[in-house]
């Protein structure tokens, strides 16, 4: 009788994903949807514990991961970090409503709005925009079902509230934006913003209400000071022959209390 094995090859990855403090193991499913800031492109996100998160992927040189008795040569690693879904379903609201005119738009249903053509995975989706969906929309129900029509008037005020509580946060967690002007700050948090949001007619609707001119450089273009960052500014000295010599020396000899590498994992029994 002839038989196939089929070998499955699974790369290791190391994911650091932002949730809640549970003795059970999350539960996380990953889906391809359209990035928020733009139509044309997807990324990957996550939903963890029934909170979406973006996935990011972080790479240094020179690095590898220590996992059980191997080595992942691979040393990058994907983080996630928690995004409001709202930003992920603003374009698919927007364009569902059929708004023409002075006419404000239809009513749809929540589930009928998520069947993207190519994109299973907006009905994930739909539990958690249950939730909050009122925050930028008007809702309609007839019996037991409910209906949405995106709001423009919720949305700005939505977008204004992020602005706000972004400012603040920044200065109160970044002792050196506090000196920055309330301007300049504008500018660096709707460019933060327009980074999920579609450039019509959203960004130029809170650049309106913030005083912030579209296409300015200071948008997104605002630099952190290194201590911001928490990485210490980088110091170019000039190194002198004695120093160099002294570092080759230093390399012939035999360093002191280093281990092999091999003695960092068990043995096969």
């Amino acid at each position: 009788m002839n038989s196939k094995i089929l070998v499955q090859v699974v790369e290791k990855r190391v994911v650091l994903k932002a949730t809640y403090y549970t003795y059970e193991t999350p539960k996380m499913e990953c889906q391809m949807l359209k990035f928020s800031g733009s139509s044309d492109s997807t990324a990957c996100y996550m939903i963890v514990n029934g909170l979406l998160q973006e996935l990011h992927w972080f790479k240094q040189r020179y690095t590898s991961w220590f996992i059980g008795d191997s080595v992942c040569e691979d040393g990058s690693c994907y983080f996630t970090t928690p995004l409001d879904p709202l930003f992920m379903v603003l374009p698919i609201l927007d364009s569902a409503r059929m708004k023409k005119g002075d006419d404000l738009g239809k009513f749809r249903a929540l589930e009928e709005m998520m069947c993207v053509d190519g994109y299973t995975g907006y009905m994930c989706l739909v539990p958690l925009l249950d939730k909050c969906l009122h925050i930028i929309c008007e809702i309609r129900e007839v019996g037991n079902s409910k209906y949405y029509r995106l709001d423009d008037r919720k949305v700005l005020a939505w977008l204004l509230c992020k602005a706000k509580r972004i400012s603040e946060d920044l200065r109160s967690t970044q002792k050196n934006l506090l000196n920055m002007s309330k301007e300049d700050m504008n500018s660096y948090v709707v460019g933060l913003l327009s980074e999920y949001l579609p450039a019509e007619p959203w960004l130029t609707q809170l650049c309106s209400s913030l005083s912030v001119e579209r296409g300015t450089s200071k948008i997104g273009h605002w630099v952190a000071p290194p201590e911001v960052l928490g990485v210490a500014p980088s110091q170019t000295t000039k190194q002198s022959g004695s120093s160099l010599s002294k570092g080759a020396a230093a390399k012939k000899g035999a360093p002191q209390g280093v281990r092999k590498i091999t003695s960092f994992f068990a043995r096969p029994r």
